[in-house]
């Protein structure tokens, strides 16, 4: 699949309301780690993510050993990102995620080579069926229609 350049924003900024507690608390990190407050922040969620208990370190669906989801599925396009995380971890995906993954598994064009190995909608259990490659240039093709579809806003 040929590549697009992407025009999207390096960074982004969050505003988050905190107890001066906390910001103490921060402005005490950021003096340990040598950086600023926001450089604190990113820090730390940086270190969340890798986390086994409350972080992005999960097992996979289709997995025994933990990984990082986030370097497993990130993409800078939104296609990529949905297809490899519901492929990746099925059940972090949103209810209107659930449904377009059911369309994406159910419409043949979106498929190479046979069936799939998906989730069943209904029992929330894997499907093991025959092994097929996901046809990310029709996903990308058809995307703003599936997302009409599903009703995912953005």
């Amino acid at each position: 699949m040929a590549e697009k350049p992407l025009k999207t924003k390096r960074e982004e900024s969050l505003s988050m309301r905190i107890t001066p507690r906390m910001r103490f608390g921060l402005e005490l990190l950021a003096r340990h780690r040598k950086t600023s407050i926001g450089g604190a922040v990113i820090l730390s969620v940086e270190k969340m993510f890798e986390t086994d208990r409350d972080g992005l370190r999960l097992v996979p669906d289709h997995g025994l050993n933990p990984a990082n989801i986030l370097d497993s599925v990130w993409s800078p396009y939104e296609h990529e990102r949905f297809a490899r995380l519901a492929q990746y971890s099925f059940n972090l995906l949103s209810d209107e995620e659930k449904y377009l993954w059911g369309v994406v598994t159910a419409t043949p064009k979106y498929w190479i080579d046979g069936k799939s190995a998906g989730q069943d909608r209904k029992s929330d259990k894997l499907i093991h069926m025959y092994d097929r490659t996901l046809n990310m240039d029709a996903l990308e093709t058809d995307w703003s229609k599936l997302k009409l579809r599903a009703g995912i806003q953005n």
